[in-house]
């Protein structure tokens, strides 16, 4: 809280001074028993995962339902407070590379305007009117249905 308040007081600063800096607003208050959390960062290898426990800066020892499942880096470690119970998520640096993209042309999708898709080739599909189509559906079941109710008057009773 004392450094994001030193750091609005630069920004005012800095504002009447007439320079151009970027926005920082006041800090916000976070009461007690709302939103509850914590994060600490795994700077100088400060986070320990031993086991059921994991030690973090600050705190000390915390221990977990289950053991860790995967094996890596840890970078960060958030305990927040759900429903009178704290819960931590680690996020654990695996080193797993990411897939790599698929090879091929890129397809673009238009959704509900002029086309359905547009290929990188030029090659556009037609948009299907399905709303179109089932409104004259249905102005034709209507006027079946409309048609079907018209009264057969008995012979000798004249129309209104």
């Amino acid at each position: 809280m004392g450094r994001a308040i030193k750091a609005w007081g630069r920004y005012r600063q800095a504002r009447q001074a007439g320079q151009q800096t970027r926005y920082v607003g006041f800090p916000r208050f976070r009461k007690k028993g709302l939103h509850d959390r914590y994060t600490a960062s795994n700077g100088r290898n400060t986070i320990r995962i031993e086991g059921q426990r994991v030690w973090l800066p600050g705190i000390g020892g915390v221990r977990m339902r289950e053991a860790l499942r995967w094996s890596g880096t840890v970078i960060a470690v958030t305990l927040s407070c759900e429903a009178d119970r704290w819960f931590a998520a680690i996020q654990v640096d695996t080193g797993v590379a990411s897939p790599p993209l698929r090879q091929g042309a890129t397809v673009g999708i238009d959704m509900g305007l002029e086309t359905l898709a547009t290929l990188s080739a030029g090659t556009t599909y037609e948009n299907p009117r399905a709303l179109q189509e089932a409104l004259a559906d249905l102005r034709r079941v209507d006027k079946a249905i409309a048609r079907s109710r018209q009264v057969v008057r008995p012979p000798g009773i004249p129309a209104p």
